[in-house]
This record gives C-alpha cells, structure tokens and sequence, in this order.
C-alpha cells in the first residue's frame, strides 16, 4: 500500500466514522482513481477539494468531549497536511 493511499484510507475512515456525507466522495474517488493509476487525477480531485483553503481544508470533527474532538481533529489535520504534502510532491508518493 502506497502512502498516499494510506493517506486517503485513513481520511476515508474518519469521515465514515463521523457520518459524513459530503467530503467522503471526494476522497472516496480520489481514492479510486489512485487505485486506478490515475494518480495526476486523483491529485486534481484532492487539490480541488481543498483549494484557497477553503472546502475540506475548513472541515471539522464535533465531538460534545473537549478532549476528544482536540485529539480527533488533530489527527485529521495531520492526514490533511501530509496529504497536501505528498500529492505536491514534497513527501510520500
């Protein structure tokens, strides 16, 4: 498994897990054009989901647990910021 599939998994699960009905299909078929080897694709479709730092960039976890929701969106916003990264060019492939 690639990192950057990796990457896309793990933002997948998290949005499953948070009933998230939007962002999923952006990852979802970012996701299945990486598994394609459509990977120029799959990196259009991330960086149009998060361009001028708005959209899935601006998302958020609310969980009522202070503690929960820190360490929740903590852990989304390191994917995120790995993700941005690789598909870049500046990290995984």
């Amino acid at each position: 498994m690639t990192g950057i599939r990796c990457l896309f998994e793990r933002a997948r699960n998290i949005l499953v897990a948070q009933g998230d009905g939007n962002w999923i299909r952006g990852i979802e078929n970012a996701l299945a054009e990486w598994d394609a080897g459509n990977h120029d694709q799959a990196r259009s479709i991330y960086r149009s989901m998060v361009a001028g730092g708005r959209g899935f960039a601006e998302y958020n976890i609310w969980i009522d647990d202070y503690d929960q929701r820190i360490a929740a969106n903590y852990e989304l916003d390191a994917i995120r910021e790995e993700l941005w990264r690789a598909i870049n060019g500046y990290g995984i492939s």
